[in-house]
This record gives structure tokens, C-alpha cells and sequence, in this order.
């Protein structure tokens, strides 16, 4: 077949497939197809319909792709996959209502749980109301209050009541220093027991004493509630003015320390703990002193301790 026309207008070769003549710009026919190319045509056409045709028939007759199998052939064994989803149903199945399952409130929580759970999904309790399974809620111990902290303060003698107590019996008393002094004068911390007045026991440090004192070993444990003081040296009223006397003392029981303030003058002091402490010491230390007029030695002339025996 020929590659190229002619130019109806001025008979120049045009090559297949020109609108226009390259020579006289005359716009050309559309060529007319042979019979040949209608032919062409018709056969695609037909095989084109063919192809159609047998995918519809595929896919409509056997929508799934599966081969019916022949009794005894070889390929009746063989599964024909293919990855064509099949058509859904075009009617949908219907619905069954499910029996609603009965529910009930755990034991423990309150939440709603299935009538047949063993356990509480969400506290975990068995779901048994026996005694032996059912798990009780643990209490929380109440806390204790804290006990009252136990106080000490200087009294008057008309408020003292002793009632049963008894002086303790003190094993030995110990001073933590003592004044030398001429002649035969006893100023030891035992002299505080003696129930003598007239002796005394003398701090024996350089300046007022302070921070010096005695230790009291009790001779066993005892409730002790009250102690007596006379504070100074009670020889006579002129050895009282001119001997320091102490002005407040550090009381310790039970290493807990009392702080008592006393006043001037020749009397005997009494002070109260709040209620009985269970102790076998008592300590005394002078925290301050009204200074003597003519020597600078603490004295104290006398101590009771009382209270009653564990």
C-alpha cells in the first residue's frame, strides 16, 4: 500500500496522514478505507465480542470461579482459586435478637456484673457471699493520740496533797562538786538527805555553780509526783544572805528536763509533775543564782522526793 496521496488541486505528493498540501495550502478529503481495513476492523471487533462475552459468562454462571468437579477425573482434587471476591448476597440475613444475659451488683462494689461472673472484673472480689470466700475490706488501724507531754511547776504548799505518797528512799546522792572548807564540816550532796537544816551541800567551782549539781539513784523504781526544796544555806538567816541561793534549777527525769524558777527567800518549795513518772534518778542542776553577799557558793540545804513504789 502506497505511503503517500496527491494533491487533488496542484498533484503534489502528500505524505499519509497531512490535512493540508505542503505546495497550495489546499485542505485535502479524508481518505476513504479500503475494504481491506473494514475487514481488519470486523475481525477485532468480533473477537473483542467473544472476550466480552465469555468473562461475563464466567463471572455470572459460576460467580465464585469454582470448577465442578467429574467423578473419577484427575482434576477432581484440585481447587480453582481466583482473586475475585465474590458478588454479596443482594438480600441481607437477618438480624437474631441475642437473649439479653441477667446481670447483678458485686458484693463489694456495687458494680453490675453478669449473673454467672466468679469474680468482679473490676474489684476482683469472688462473687460467693459465704464467710469462708467473701474477702472483707481491711481496716485501717486508728491512729493513737498522742499522750499529753507531761509538765512540771512550782506549787504552793496548801496545794500539796500527798495523801499516800511517801518520801522515796534515795540509795546515794552524788554532787558533781563540793566546796572544801575548814574544819568538820559535811557539805557533800548526801547532807541533802539528812533532814537536818543546818547542813547543807556547796557547790565547789569557781564562780555562781551554775551547771553543777546532784544525782539522785533512787533505791527502785517509783512513781514520782512531788519534790521539796529549801533552796540555800538554812545554818541561819545571816549564813542564808551571804551563800549564793539558787534562782532557777534544771530538774531531769527520765533524761527529760524541767526548767523551775524559785523566788528569794527562806521557805520551803514544792513542785508537781502533771501526773506520776515511772523513774529510779532524779537530777538537779542550778541553771541561775541570787549571789551572796559575802561568799559566791550555791548551797542547798534539803530535798524531798515523793511518790510511790512501782
Amino acid at each position: 500500500m502506497a505511503n503517500h496521496s496527491f494533491c487533488e488541486n496542484c498533484g503534489t505528493p502528500i505524505p499519509l496522514g497531512e490535512t493540508l498540501c505542503p505546495a497550495c495550502a489546499r485542505q485535502l478529503r479524508p481518505e476513504k478505507k479500503s475494504s481491506g481495513n473494514k475487514l481488519l476492523i470486523g475481525i477485532i471487533a468480533g473477537v473483542l465480542a467473544l472476550i466480552v462475552a465469555a468473562v461475563v459468562i464466567f463471572f455470572v454462571i459460576d460467580p465464585f470461579g469454582s470448577k465442578e468437579e467429574t467423578p473419577g477425573s484427575a482434576d477432581s482434587e484440585t481447587t480453582v482459586q481466583t482473586d475475585v471476591d465474590p458478588a454479596p448476597s443482594e438480600e441481607s440475613e437477618p438480624t437474631i435478637d441475642q437473649p439479653t444475659q441477667p446481670m447483678i451488683s458485686c458484693i463489694e462494689c456495687g458494680a453490675s456484673i453478669p449473673e454467672t461472673a466468679l469474680f468482679c472484673p473490676h474489684c476482683g472480689t469472688t462473687q460467693d457471699e459465704s464467710e469462708e470466700t467473701r474477702t472483707e475490706p481491711e481496716e485501717e488501724p486508728e491512729e493513737e493520740p498522742e499522750p499529753e507531754p507531761i509538765t512540771m511547776q512550782r506549787v504552793d504548799s496548801s496545794d500539796v496533797s500527798t495523801g499516800s505518797l511517801s518520801k522515796v528512799d534515795v540509795s546515794s546522792a552524788y554532787g558533781t562538786s563540793t566546796v572544801k572548807q575548814s574544819g568538820n564540816h559535811d557539805n557533800t550532796a548526801s547532807v541533802t538527805l539528812d533532814n537536818d537544816l543546818t547542813t547543807s551541800w556547796q557547790e565547789g567551782v569557781d564562780g555562781s555553780g551554775i551547771g553543777e549539781g546532784i544525782v539522785y539513784d533512787l533505791d527502785g523504781d517509783h512513781y514520782v509526783e512531788y519534790i521539796a526544796f529549801n533552796l540555800g544555806n538554812w545554818r541561819t538567816h545571816d549564813w542564808y544572805v551571804k551563800n549564793n541561793v539558787p534562782q532557777a534549777l534544771d530538774i531531769v527525769i527520765n533524761e527529760e528536763i524541767y526548767h523551775i524558777s524559785f523566788p528569794y527567800g527562806q521557805t520551803r518549795y514544792w513542785v508537781e509533775l502533771s501526773e506520776p513518772v515511772l523513774t529510779d534518778c532524779v537530777e538537779i542542776y542550778i541553771a541561775a543564782a541570787y549571789p551572796g553577799s559575802e561568799y559566791n557558793d550555791t548551797c542547798i540545804a534539803e530535798v524531798g522526793i515523793y511518790g510511790e513504789p512501782a
